[in-house]
C-alpha cells in the first residue's frame, strides 16, 4: 500500500508544493476574515477530481466546505477536519520574506498559516483526493470538513457547519490537522473566555485632576489587581496528570512543547489585549476598554471564576465587566481505535513512537469531545506557530499526507479486514 502512495505523491509531487505556496499566497493580507481566494482554491483542487462538495456559509467571507466519500456506506465514519483563516501577522518587519509570500526556499515553504493550517489543509486534501480513487478499500464513509473561523471562534466555522449538518455531529472520530511536535499526538485542550472590561468616568480638561477621574489610571489599576488573582486549586483529569506527573515525564513532556508549559496546564491564566482609551492629548480620558483572555484547565469551573472576577470588576467606580463568550476545557482519552490507528500510521510513516499529550491552545476538536466523540491532533511542528517567518517543511508535508491516508484506511476497515 504505501508504495501506492508514494507513487501517487511523487507524481504529484510538483503540484502539492504549489497548492501549499499559492494557499498561503491567497490570504487576504487586508482582511483576515475573507477566505474565499483560499477556498477557491480548495475547490478548483476537488473540481479538477470531479468530487463534489457542499457550501456554507455564515458569513460571504468566511466560506467553509463539506465532501464525503461512500456517503451512503454503512461502517464506521471519519471526519478529517481543518480550517483557512490565519493568526494575524504580528511585527510586519520582522518577516523575511513576505508574511504571505508563500516562498519555497531551503526545503521549506513560508508564510503566516503555513504551519496552522494551509498546508495541514493540503496534507488532508491530498489525502482525501487519493482516497477517493481506492473507495472499495473503505467500508465506511470519510469526510473532509473545511472552515474559516477556527482563530476567532465565532460560530461562523465548524460550530455552523455542525448545525447545518448535524450527520457530522455522529461520527467515529475526528483528526485535525493542527500543528504538533512529531513526536506527540494532542488529546486535550484547556477552556478559553473573552471578557471586555470597560470604564467611564467623568473626565477633564488635562491639568484640572480636581474635576475628572482619569479613565486610563482606573483601568491600570484593574489590570494591576488582576496581575495577582488568586491561584485556583485544581485537580487535573488522570491522563493529563498521567503526563507530567514525575520528573522524567514533565522533562520530556517540556522538551516538545515548551519550558514551563506543564506549569501552565495547571494555571487559571488572565492575559491583557487590546486596550483603547482616550480622545484627546487635551484631555483626562473618560474612556478606556481593554480584552482579557481567560485561559482555564481541566476540571475547573468556569462561571466561579467570573463570578469572582465580577466582584472585583465592580469595586472600581465606572467599571464594568461582559463576558463576550467561552468554552470549557475539553479532552479525548488516549487509546481505542482512531488514536492507535493515527499512532500506528505515525510509527511506519515517520518511525516515531508518539506519545498523547495535553495541549494548552482550543481547538475546534472541542465541538466532537463534548459529546464524547474521539477527536485528536496531529499536524505540523509549531515551534513557528505565531512567529515571524513561519513555516513548514516540505518532507513533513509529503509524511503527514501518508499518514492521513493509512489512518484512514485503517480505521474504516470492516470487522471481517480488523479480524484478520
Amino acid at each position: 500500500m504505501q508504495n501506492q502512495i508514494n507513487d501517487f505523491l511523487e507524481a504529484n509531487r510538483q503540484q502539492i508544493i504549489n497548492l501549499t505556496s499559492e494557499l498561503i499566497k491567497s490570504h487576504n493580507p487586508h482582511n483576515l476574515e475573507d477566505t474565499r481566494p483560499s477556498m477557491k482554491l480548495v475547490q478548483d483542487y476537488l473540481a479538477c477530481y470531479q468530487l463534489s462538495f457542499t457550501s456554507l456559509a455564515k458569513q460571504a467571507t468566511m466560506p467553509n466546505l463539506v465532501t464525503t466519500l461512500n456517503p451512503t456506506r454503512s461502517g464506521r465514519k471519519l471526519l478529517f477536519n481543518g480550517h483557512l483563516d490565519c493568526l494575524p501577522v504580528g511585527n510586519h518587519e520582522a518577516w523575511s520574506p513576505e508574511p504571505f509570500s508563500g516562498a519555497i526556499k531551503d526545503g521549506k515553504i513560508f508564510g503566516r498559516g503555513s504551519a496552522d493550517m494551509k498546508a495541514g489543509v493540503v496534507a488532508m486534501l491530498v489525502a482525501y483526493t487519493y482516497l477517493s480513487s481506492i473507495p472499495d478499500r473503505l467500508n465506511g464513509q470519510l469526510s473532509l470538513m473545511l472552515v474559516s473561523d477556527e482563530e476567532t471562534g465565532w460560530g461562523r466555522g465548524s460550530y455552523y457547519v455542525r448545525q447545518q449538518m448535524p450527520e457530522l455531529k455522529g461520527v467515529d472520530g475526528v483528526l485535525l490537522a493542527e500543528p504538533t511536535h512529531p513526536e506527540t499526538i494532542a488529546f486535550s485542550s484547556k477552556g478559553y473566555t473573552e471578557i471586555k472590561i470597560t470604564v467611564n468616568t467623568s473626565g477633564a480638561i488635562a491639568g484640572y485632576e480636581n474635576l475628572g477621574t482619569n479613565a486610563i489610571v482606573v483601568a491600570s489599576n484593574i489590570i494591576q489587581r488582576l496581575q495577582s488573582f488568586p491561584a485556583i486549586a485544581v485537580q487535573l483529569p488522570s491522563p493529563v496528570q498521567k503526563v507530567i506527573n514525575t520528573p522524567e515525564r514533565r522533562k520530556w513532556y517540556e522538551k516538545r512543547v515548551g519550558s514551563g508549559m506543564a506549569n501552565q496546564l495547571k494555571k487559571t491564566t488572565l492575559t491583557v489585549s487590546k486596550f483603547q482609551a482616550g480622545d484627546s492629548t487635551s484631555m483626562i480620558p473618560s474612556n478606556a476598554t481593554f480584552k482579557l483572555m481567560m485561559v482555564t484547565p481541566q476540571n475547573v469551573n468556569r462561571q466561579n471564576i467570573l463570578a469572582r472576577l465580577r466582584r472585583i470588576i465592580n469595586k472600581y467606580p465606572g467599571a464594568k465587566m461582559n463576558v463576550i463568550g467561552g468554552d470549557d476545557a475539553d479532552i479525548s482519552v488516549p487509546g481505542g481505535k482512531l488514536y492507535n490507528d493515527l499512532h500506528d500510521a505515525i510509527l511506519s510513516v515517520s518511525q516515531i513512537d508518539a506519545q498523547p499529550v495535553p495541549e494548552i491552545a482550543i481547538s475546534d476538536a472541542r465541538y466532537w469531545r463534548w459529546d464524547g466523540i474521539p477527536a485528536f491532533w496531529y499536524g505540523f511542528n509549531g515551534e513557528t506557530v505565531g512567529m515571524a517567518n513561519e513555516y513548514i517543511e516540505i518532507d513533513q508535508l509529503f509524511k503527514l499526507i501518508k499518514i492521513y491516508i493509512l489512518t484512514a484506511i485503517n480505521f474504516l476497515k470492516g470487522n471481517e479486514d480488523i479480524e484478520k
